[in-house]
């Protein structure tokens, strides 16, 4: 069964290649994907096993040419900054402060190991992939391709063979490993997300709106099967959150629906694996013990930053510097931030993450505003909201670019709508038409 699922994964990803010339968005949904189902397939195939970064090129590849195609056909200007999201520009300068500091960072030679690591991934995630998400319709093919090649992906996680959390690799030294857990766990979050709220869009299909609920119940599982607890609380708490706002604002629905199937999603996950060997991972008291860890953990850098002199308080002691003083990362995005890049990374980060949650408020008051798109602002700002939250438990800045990727996405869809909302107030054929049909949902750089 993994053979087929490997096989129709290969296949998934030539069709993905062939309508990234028509339909831009998949380059979006390969681009989430590109970390679980590069698992699955080196769990599967020997072929992928001996050529580890042969998926993530592959994937780059097609979020390359869906861009280029969005590019082209859109007539974009790219050397325009007026273009871009202010977000993906702050970013760009903290990147850019941040290696900076390899000038004053305690081993620059390491540091520059890091970046060189996570360089193609910052690339494919925030800066090319999201432009594929520009035109709101492109946006509804990313989340709907990611609902369907997610579930593909989770089932072939699902059944494979797991160690201790990520899939068991066999190795050509004859040694096994494991995947990065986290990468599963943060996919089937996005998946689980995307299902839930693609249950407000304009489809009425029962069978459709059933397979979305099994998707959803399968991610969970997932999360569970990896011990990614994080995950699925942030799952759970951006889905409370959001939900009951798309089903009021996006269909005019209450949210206790949308509530009732979050919970029995929970206990549905939660009876399958109850009995399982892993369960340990999920007991209270261990889950404490993890979080007071990363507490003091976050306590003790905040303690070096503060005792550090004025230029390590404004600029920090340097990108990568907490690896060499910890023996691994803070576990704290923003304090890890705060401590390598001082207050002025801070404040250029806080920029990022704070922009799309304005702009998410913005979008919402538009009267304009069509049902499908309000549901798309609910999906990216639950998305974004969830990375944020594991941003405070796990991973690096240089390794989050999952985070940035949608706050780029939210800010690639706001200039968007602001252009077609200008663009349709100023056409005076627009103007005699019903205010409820005043802005068009179309390629907002044609003919510009």
């Amino acid at each position: 069964m993994l053979i087929a699922i490997s096989i129709l994964l290969v296949l998934c990803l030539a069709i993905l290649f062939a309508l990234a010339f028509k339909h831009p968005g998949v380059g979006l949904a390969a681009a989430w994907g590109m970390l679980a189902m590069e698992g699955v397939l080196q769990q599967s195939q020997s072929f992928f096993t001996s050529r580890t970064a042969l998926v993530n090129i592959l994937v780059a590849l097609i979020a390359t040419t869906a861009s280029y195609t969005y590019i082209r056909k859109t007539r974009m200007p790219v050397l325009s900054l007026k273009l871009y999201p202010p977000q993906l520009l702050y970013y760009a300068t903290l990147l850019a402060f941040t290696f900076a500091s390899l000038m004053w960072t305690t081993d620059s030679s390491f540091s520059i190991i890091q970046f060189q690591k996570t360089l193609p991934y910052i690339l494919t995630f925030a800066f090319i992939a999201p432009i594929c998400s520009a035109d709101t319709e492109q946006l509804d093919i990313a989340v709907k391709t990611t609902v369907l090649l997610g579930g593909l992906i989770l089932l072939g996680t699902i059944l494979g063979q797991f160690g201790a959390r990520g899939l068991l690799i066999s190795q050509s030294n004859g040694r096994t490993a494991e995947t990065n857990p986290l990468a599963i766990a943060n996919y089937a979050g996005t998946v689980a997300l995307c299902c839930l709220f693609s249950m407000y869009s304009k489809s009425d299909d029962r069978k459709l709106l059933l397979l979305h609920g099994a998707i959803a119940v399968l991610s969970a599982v997932v999360i569970f099967r990896s011990g990614s607890r994080g995950q699925l609380i942030a799952v759970f708490t951006t889905a409370a959150i959001f939900l009951p706002i798309a089903a009021r604002k996006a269909s005019g629905k209450a949210g206790t629906g949308a509530l009732t199937f979050i919970a029995a999603i929970g206990l549905a996950s939660y009876f399958l694996v109850h009995n399982s060997a892993f369960m340990s991972r999920w007991h209270v008291r261990g889950m404490q013990v993890a979080q007071r860890e990363r507490m003091n953990m976050a306590g003790d850098a905040l303690q070096i930053y503060t005792d550090g002199n004025i230029f390590e308080l404004l600029a920090g002691i340097g990108t990568s510097s907490s690896w060499l003083i910890f023996g691994i990362y803070p576990h704290n995005v923003p304090v890890e931030i705060l401590l390598e890049e001082g207050i002025i990374g801070l404040a250029i980060f806080a920029a990022v993450a704070i922009l799309p949650l304005i702009q998410f408020r913005r979008i919402l008051r538009l009267p304009t505003l069509p049902p499908r798109v309000r549901s798309q602002m609910c999906l990216l700002a639950a998305l974004l909201t969830f990375n944020g939250i594991l941003m405070l438990k796990q991973g690096t800045f240089l390794g989050s670019s999952p985070f940035f990727c949608i706050s780029a996405c939210v800010g690639w869809v706001y200039m968007d709508i602001q252009r077609r909302t200008a663009s349709a107030s100023l056409s005076p054929r627009n103007s005699r038409t019903h205010p409820r049909h005043s802005m068009h949902i179309e390629p907002a750089h044609q003919g510009r």
